[in-house]
């Protein structure tokens, strides 16, 4: 498989299909200039959307990651899904990241946004525990006239 990559501005920006995040390179400008060029973007137009998705620590991790695995199979614009592992462990939560393979840059942020709204509708469906920040207070004592 040919790695995306992208220059711009004295950096270039390396994709490659098994690796989670791009790469990035400084290149001087001058040699960016003295090179050859070439597009392989027209080769293979393809972006990898990565969907983090974050769940209670309570929730259940498999039936999770099968609601995203199940709504990112049934988007359109979705060409494969490239798998849905823990990648955090939070304060109040646990992160899914969702991988998924789009046809081209153009409808990426598109399915990015659809899968976090279809996503939080099918957690409070499911009963998948969404984390907010929230505080327990303890009082060590209580006045007498509460």
């Amino acid at each position: 498989m040919i790695p995306n990559i992208l220059a711009v501005g004295g950096f270039v920006v390396e994709h490659q299909p098994h690796k989670p995040r791009p790469e990035i390179h400084a290149v001087p400008p001058t040699a960016m200039a003295n090179q050859v060029t070439v597009n392989l973007t027209s080769v293979d137009p393809r972006i990898v959307v990565a969907v983090p998705i974050r769940v209670g620590y309570a929730a259940d991790l498999e039936k999770a990651r099968k609601i995203l695995v199940q709504l990112a199979q049934q988007h359109h614009h979705v060409r494969e899904v490239a798998g849905c592992p823990l990648t955090a462990l939070g304060e109040s939560s646990v992160t899914l990241t969702l991988q998924v393979w789009c046809a081209d840059a153009g409808v990426a942020k598109q399915v990015e946004f659809d899968l976090f709204e279809q996503a939080k509708k099918c957690f409070q469906d499911g009963d998948v525990e969404i984390p907010y920040p929230y505080y327990n207070l303890v009082f060590k004592s209580m006045p007498p006239s509460v």
